[in-house]
């Protein structure tokens, strides 16, 4: 090869690596893998709660790192253009993702403190509401458990497909006579359909505790116009509130509220052993 070529072919290979040092970054970087990453984009391909929040996203291996807090727990997904993978990566024998959940340990505790405020505040008004209101409770009642003159009542707002709250009444039920209280219940169909099947035919039907007990999953839905307007009351009294779940139990004059199937603590709110 003469000068003249060798000094021609230097010239190519420099212009080659200049043109690699500007073209390959600008391709390499040009699509983030993260712009399309949403909570909502994420709820197209997972039922999880809208109310997740990405607390972390970066590009990892060419697919989005993804950490959404979930009910106060981190969680991890590596998400490409129209899918999502759930659970860690490991690249030459390191937990990539443990490496990023560890990094971030400060961020979950502030975003736990941040929910259990929140959660705090929510259940604060929710106390509000009843008290403000436990007079439109009555209106709701579909039976009642107990003698009818109880030295004190409660309220028990209930799902008939809701588990927990059936071994509520069940104890409920077993203590009233004996302690002298009683429970006006409150069918809240909040469960979906079969719940709310379920409620149509207790009101329709004007189910007392004996029928409700039993209560199946109905395979031909009954319906009422009396059903239809309990229901669409309910459905926007406890919208108000802000009740998202069940069971609650409310003190006769709205002055109490134990959230969930904690039996002991409705005992202690009543005074009784």
């Amino acid at each position: 090869m003469d000068l003249h070529n060798c000094k021609f072919f230097i010239k190519q290979i420099l212009f080659l690596e200049l043109a690699l040092f500007f073209i390959i970054p600008i391709s390499a970087y040009a699509e983030d893998p993260c712009s399309h990453v949403t909570v909502k984009w994420i709820t197209t391909h997972l039922s999880i709660s809208s109310k997740a929040k990405i607390v972390s996203k970066k590009n990892a291996g060419g697919l989005c790192e993804t950490i959404l807090m979930l009910n106060g727990d981190p969680v991890s997904f590596y998400c490409g253009k129209d899918f999502v993978i759930a659970g860690q990566m490991i690249k030459n024998n390191k937990f990539v993702t443990e490496e990023t959940l560890s990094s971030l340990s400060e961020v979950f505790m502030a975003e736990r403190k941040a929910i259990k405020e929140r959660k705090e505040k929510a259940k604060i008004k929710r106390q509000k509401f009843f008290r403000d209101n436990f007079s439109k409770l009555s209106d709701m009642v579909l039976f009642k458990i107990g003698p009818e003159k109880a030295l004190k009542s409660v309220f028990i707002v209930t799902d008939p497909g809701c588990s927990h709250c059936r071994h509520l009444i069940s104890d409920f039920n077993k203590i009233a006579f004996e302690k002298n209280i009683s429970a006006k219940v409150i069918i809240y169909p909040l469960l979906g359909e079969d719940s709310e099947n379920m409620t149509y035919k207790a009101f329709c039907e004007n189910y007392g505790y004996a029928e409700y007990k039993n209560i199946k999953p109905v395979e031909n839905p009954v319906f009422c116009e009396k059903a239809k307007t309990l229901i669409d009351s309910e459905k926007k009294f406890f919208k108000k509130a802000g009740l998202n779940f069940i069971p609650v139990v409310i003190g006769e004059k709205g002055d109490w509220v134990v959230e969930g199937s904690d039996m002991a603590l409705v005992k202690e709110k009543l005074g009784i052993e």
